[in-house]
C-alpha cells in the first residue's frame, strides 16, 4: 500500500456540504485511481489535499508509511515526494524544453540533471523538441513535457488534476493511452482527477466515485458498472434504467412483472432497480411487459428503442437492440430484463429530470 486516507474532512465557509466528508480509502503500488464526480462532489479537494496544498479540519494521509497529514498539521508540498501534472501545464515560457524538466531536480547533483531529464523526455518522446521553448509546442506536446518533468525526480506519487480536460477529444484519447502505457511502465503511482467518465475508464484501474464530498464507492470500472450502490453511481457511470419496486424477502414487484430479489442491500419496502438498456430482452408476446416504441436513435454501435408499457405511467424505458433489427415508431413490443443483471440500489431519491 502506498496511500492511505483516513476519515479525511474539510469544509468551507459558506458552504452547504463538507468539501470532504470522513473520506477514506487506500491504493496500493502501482495503481492509477480515478477521482470522478460532479463539479463540487470534492475530488479536486482531495487531490489538493494530498498534495498538501491544502489542510483538512480533521483526518490522516499518510504515504509509504510515512504519516503526511494529521488534521490541519501538513507535511509542506515540498517534502512530500509527490509530483503534479496539472491542466494548465505550468511550464515556464523562459525556459527551453529541456530546461523545464531539469529545474526540479535540484536534489540530483548537476552532472546528473541534464541525463535524467533528456531519459523522461525520452519515454515521452519529446527529445527532437528538447531546445523548443513552450509557446513553439502544441497542447499535447506542452502535456507530454510536463508529465516528463513531473517524473523526472521519481516520486513515490503522481497526481494529475484535470490534465487532459483542454485537449480535444482524439488528442486526449491518445494522451490517455500512452499515459497509461508510461505509467505501467515505469510502475508509477497516479491519482487522477477528471469529470469525464470516459476519461477515468481509458486510464484507471480503479475509480472513486464522490459526490457532495463523500465516497460512495471506490472499485474496478466493472465492479462499478455492474454493482453500482445506489442511483447516482448507476447514472453517472453509464446509460441506465431506474425501475421503482415493492421489495419482499424473495421477490419484487415491478414494472415488468413479479422478479426474483436480485443483488443489492436495501431495507426499504419501496426501492429502486438498476437494468442497463442492453440488459432488457424482447420475449415474444405473452412474455414480460407490453409496450409500444415511441421513438428509435442510432447509437452507431446499436439502436436505442424508448419504449412506454402500457401497464406503467412513467417515462419510456431504453432498450438497446442490434443495428440488423427492425424497429418502427409504434410496433408493439414484450420486455423483461435479464434477470443476473438486474441490481437493487441503495435507498435514495431518484430525481427523474
Amino acid at each position: 500500500m502506498i496511500l492511505l486516507i483516513d476519515h479525511l474532512s474539510k469544509r468551507f465557509r459558506q458552504q452547504e456540504h463538507p468539501a470532504l466528508d470522513a473520506v477514506s480509502f487506500c491504493v496500493e503500488a502501482g495503481d492509477i485511481v480515478c477521482l470522478a464526480g460532479e463539479s463540487g462532489s470534492g475530488k479536486t479537494t482531495l487531490l489538493r489535499c494530498i498534495a498538501g496544498l491544502e489542510a483538512p479540519d480533521s483526518g490522516r494521509i499518510s504515504v509509504a508509511g510515512e504519516l503526511l497529514t494529521e488534521g490541519p498539521a501538513v507535511v509542506p508540498p515540498e517534502q512530500r515526494g509527490i509530483g503534479l501534472v496539472f491542466q494548465d501545464y505550468a511550464l515556464f515560457p523562459h525556459l527551453t524544453v529541456l530546461r523545464n524538466v531539469i529545474f526540479g531536480l535540484h536534489h540530483l547533483p548537476r552532472r546528473e540533471r541534464r541525463g535524467r531529464a533528456r531519459e523522461m523526455l525520452d519515454l515521452v518522446r519529446m527529445s527532437d523538441y528538447e531546445g523548443r521553448y513552450p509557446h513553439e509546442l502544441s497542447g499535447g506536446q506542452c502535456q507530454r513535457v510536463a508529465l516528463a518533468r513531473a517524473m523526472a525526480p521519481q516520486p513515490r506519487l503522481l497526481l494529475f488534476d484535470e490534465a487532459f480536460s483542454s485537449l480535444d477529444r482524439q488528442l486526449r484519447r491518445a494522451m490517455l493511452d500512452s499515459v497509461r502505457q508510461l505509467l505501467k511502465q515505469t510502475g508509477t503511482t497516479a491519482i487522477c482527477v477528471t469529470h469525464d467518465i470516459a476519461d477515468a475508464l481509458a486510464l484507471a484501474d480503479r475509480l472513486a466515485i464522490l459526490r457532495q464530498g463523500k465516497l460512495l464507492q471506490i472499485g474496478t470500472p466493472h465492479s462499478i458498472y455492474d454493482r453500482p450502490v445506489d442511483q447516482y453511481v448507476a447514472t453517472f457511470f453509464g446509460d441506465t434504467n431506474l425501475v421503482p419496486a415493492e421489495v419482499s424477502p424473495s421477490c419484487v414487484t415491478t414494472d415488468f412483472g413479479t422478479l426474483a430479489r436480485p443483488e443489492g442491500v436495501n431495507g426499504a419496502r419501496h426501492a429502486w432497480l438498476s437494468i442497463r438498456p442492453h440488459d432488457l430482452q424482447i420475449k415474444a408476446a405473452g412474455e414480460g411487459a407490453c409496450g409500444t416504441v415511441i421513438d428509435v436513435r442510432f447509437q452507431g454501435h446499436c439502436q436505442e428503442l424508448h419504449v412506454k408499457l402500457r401497464c406503467s405511467q412513467r417515462r419510456p424505458y431504453r432498450v438497446h437492440v442490434p443495428l440488423d433489427e427492425s424497429w418502427n415508431v409504434g410496433d408493439c413490443i414484450h420486455l423483461l430484463p435479464e434477470a443476473d443483471k438486474v441490481r437493487l440500489l441503495a435507498s435514495q431519491t431518484v430525481d427523474e429530470g
